[in-house]
C-alpha cells in the first residue's frame, strides 16, 4: 500500500474526533470479562492450597480398584492346597473384595473423569460468574479499572475460601478420607496377612509348587508396590491438610491492569476508508517484529528429550538387570527363603520397568501439551495486541499527524515501538513463565519418577540383598553382586546427567536444603544436630537438590 492512498484518506476524513459509542464499549467490557475470569481461574488454580493434590487421590483410589481387581481375577489361578497357604491367601481375597465393595458402595468408579477436578470447576466457574456480573456493573465508572480490581480480588478470595473449606467439597473430602483409610487397611494388610502368607509359602518346598508361587509372590509384591505409589500421594495430602493456608498475596493492581483492555475515546465512522488504510499499513509494519519463540521451544524440546532419554537408560539398565539376573537352583542346603526374596526382588523390577514405561507416556503427554501450548502463542503479535496497537497509532495521528505525505513513514517508526511496548513486555514474561513450566515439569518428573524408583531399588539392597549377599547357593551370591552392580551402574548413569547422590557421614551437622530428619534421637557420642544414620540417599543436579536424603538426627 502506498503512502498515498492514506495521505488522500486522510485528507478526506478530515481531523473530527468523538465520544467512543455503546457498542464499542460493550465490546472492551466483554474483552474485559473475558480476561478477568480467565485469570481469575488461573490464579485460583495456582494459589490454592491443595494445588493439584487432591485430584491426585481419585487417581490413586482408581488406580487401587484396580490393583484390587486384577489381585483377585489372578488368585483364581492359583491352587496351592496347603491349609494354612489357602486360609492366609483367602483371607486376603476376602479383604480386597470389601475394600472394593466399599468403593462401590461410597460411589468410586473407575473414569477417565475426575469428579473433584469437576467439583473444583464448579467452583471455578461460579465465582468467575460473579465476577463477570459485578464488572458489567462498572460500565459508567469512568475509573474502571480499580473497581474491577476490587471485584477481582473479592471474587478470588471466596474462590480460594470454597476450595479450602473441604467440609463443602463433599466429593474431595469423601475421597481424601477413603485414601488415608485405604493406605493405612493397605498397610496393615501387607503387615500382617502378606508376611504370614510368605512365611507359610517359604516352608513350601516342592518343585511343583514354583509356579504357583511365582504367581502369588507377583500378586504380593503388586499391593506393595501400591502401598509404595500411594504412600507419597497421602503423605503430601497429609502435609497440605496439617499446613496453615500461605497469605494470599494475589495479582498486582499493575500485571492485573495489564491483562485488561482500555476502553478509549474512539473516532467517528469507524469503518471509513482512512481507518482501513492506517490499520493495514500497521499490520504490515508488524511483521517485521521479532521474537525468541523458536529457541525458546527448542530449549524446552531439548529437556524434555534429554529426561526421557535418560528414563529409558534407566529401563534398560533394569532390563539389563532382568535378563543376566541368575536363577538359582534349588538343593537341599539351599535357604528357601533366599528363593522367596530373589524372586520377589525380579518381580519388583518387572513392575519398576513397566511403571516407568507408562511414566514415560505420562510424561510425554505432559511435554507434548507443554510445547503444543507455547506453540500455539504465535511469533507475530495477536489480534489483541494489533487492536491496542492501532488505537495507539490511531491516537497518535490524530493528535500529532503527519505534516505532509513525506513524514508518514517517518511517523510509524517513531510510534511503533510504543505501540508494541506491552506485547514485548507480556512476549517476554510470556517466554520466562514457560521456561519455569517446563523445568517443574523435568524436576517432578526426575524427583517422583526416575530417582523414586532409584531410592526403592536402594532400598531392595538395603533391606533384601542384605540377606543373599552371604549365601551358601553360589546363583544366590552371585545374583546379590549382579542387583549390587546395577545400582552402581545407575548412579554412574545419574552422574552422566550431573545428578549426583547426597549422602551425608555421621557426625556430619544437619542441613536442611540437604536432609529431611526422619527420626531425632538421643545418642552417646553425638552433638545435638549431628547426623547419626543415613536412612536414603538424596540427589542434587548441579545447584538444585532434586531429594533430599533421609537421616537419623541427635537431639
Amino acid at each position: 500500500m502506498s503512502n498515498s492512498a492514506l495521505w488522500a484518506a486522510w485528507q478526506d476524513y478530515g481531523q473530527v474526533a468523538k465520544e467512543c459509542n455503546i457498542e464499542r464499549i460493550n465490546q472492551i467490557f466483554a474483552q474485559i470479562k473475558q480476561a478477568a475470569c480467565k485469570e481469575l481461574k488461573r490464579s485460583a488454580a495456582r494459589f490454592a492450597r491443595l494445588g493439584k493434590s487432591d485430584e491426585s487421590v481419585y487417581t490413586g483410589l482408581a488406580s487401587l480398584m484396580r490393583i484390587y481387581s486384577l489381585a483377585l481375577e489372578l488368585v483364581n489361578n492359583i491352587k496351592l492346597e496347603e491349609p494354612t497357604v489357602k486360609a492366609l491367601l483367602d483371607g486376603i481375597c476376602e479383604v480386597l473384595a470389601s475394600r472394593l465393595k466399599e468403593f462401590e458402595d461410597a460411589g468410586v468408579k473407575v473414569s477417565k473423569h475426575n469428579p473433584i477436578g469437576k467439583e473444583k470447576g464448579a467452583i471455578f466457574d461460579y465465582n468467575a460468574k460473579e465476577l463477570s456480573l459485578r464488572i458489567s456493573s462498572e460500565k459508567e465508572n469512568t475509573d474502571y479499572i480499580p473497581a474491577i480490581y476490587a471485584h477481582f480480588t473479592n471474587c478470588l478470595r471466596n474462590c480460594l475460601a470454597e476450595l479450602d473449606h473441604l467440609p463443602a467439597r463433599k466429593t474431595t473430602s469423601l475421597y481424601i478420607d477413603l485414601i488415608q483409610r485405604e493406605w493405612e487397611e493397605l498397610g496393615n494388610i501387607i503387615k500382617v496377612q502378606v508376611l504370614a502368607l510368605e512365611n507359610a509359602t517359604a516352608e513350601l518346598a516342592d518343585p511343583a509348587n514354583t509356579s504357583e508361587l511365582t504367581a502369588l509372590h507377583h500378586i504380593l509384591n503388586m499391593l506393595r508396590s501400591a502401598y509404595q505409589h500411594t504412600g507419597p500421594v497421602v503423605a503430601e495430602l497429609q502435609k497440605l491438610l496439617s499446613s496453615t493456608p500461605a497469605l494470599w498475596e494475589g495479582l498486582s493492581y499493575e500485571d492485573f491492569a495489564a491483562l485488561m483492555p482500555i476502553v478509549e475515546v474512539a473516532e467517528p465512522e469507524q469503518n471509513h476508508e482512512f481507518f482501513a488504510l492506517l490499520d493495514s499499513q500497521l499490520v504490515a509494519n508488524s511483521n517485521q517484529l521479532k521474537n525468541d519463540l523458536p529457541a525458546t521451544e527448542s530449549k524446552m524440546q531439548c529437556a524434555i528429550d534429554t529426561d526421557k532419554q535418560l528414563a529409558k537408560r534407566i529401563i534398560q539398565e533394569f532390563s539389563t538387570l532382568r535378563t543376566t539376573l541368575p536363577t538359582p537352583t534349588q538343593d537341599e542346603e539351599t535357604d528357601p527363603t533366599q528363593i522367596a526374596i530373589l524372586g520377589g526382588i525380579t518381580e519388583t523390577v518387572d513392575i519398576k520397568i513397566e511403571s516407568m514405561q507408562d511414566s514415560i507416556v505420562t510424561f510425554e503427554e505432559d511435554g507434548a501439551g507443554l510445547l503444543q501450548s507455547f506453540a500455539g502463542e504465535s511469533p507475530a503479535p495477536t489480534e489483541k495486541d494489533i487492536a491496542t496497537a492501532q488505537e495507539i497509532v490511531r491516537t497518535a495521528w490524530l493528535n500529532s499527524p503527519p505534516e505532509n505525505e513525506s513524514d508518514i513513514s517517518e511517523f510509524f517508526a517513531q510510534v511503533q515501538e510504543a505501540a508494541f511496548a506491552n506485547f514485548n513486555t507480556r512476549m517476554s514474561k510470556y517466554i520466562a513463565t514457560s521456561i519455569e513450566k517446563m523445568q517443574k515439569l523435568t524436576l517432578r518428573f526426575k524427583k517422583e519418577v526416575l530417582l523414586y524408583e532409584v531410592c526403592t531399588y536402594e532400598e531392595i539392597l538395603t533391606h533384601s540383598v542384605s540377606r543373599l549377599r552371604d549365601s551358601a547357593n553360589e546363583d544366590i551370591a552371585n545374583a546379590a553382586k549382579t542387583l549390587d552392580n546395577a545400582y552402581i551402574a545407575l548412579e554412574a548413569l545419574l552422574e552422566k546427567h550431573n545428578i549426583t547422590h547426597i549422602r551425608p557421614a555421621a557426625h556430619e551437622p544437619f542441613n536442611a536444603f540437604e536432609h529431611d530428619v526422619l527420626v531425632a534421637e538421643k545418642t552417646e557420642g553425638f552433638n545435638k544436630g549431628e547426623i547419626v544414620k543415613i536412612i536414603n540417599t538424596g540427589y542434587r543436579q548441579g545447584e538444585t537438590v532434586i531429594l533430599r536424603a533421609n537421616v537419623i538426627a541427635a537431639r
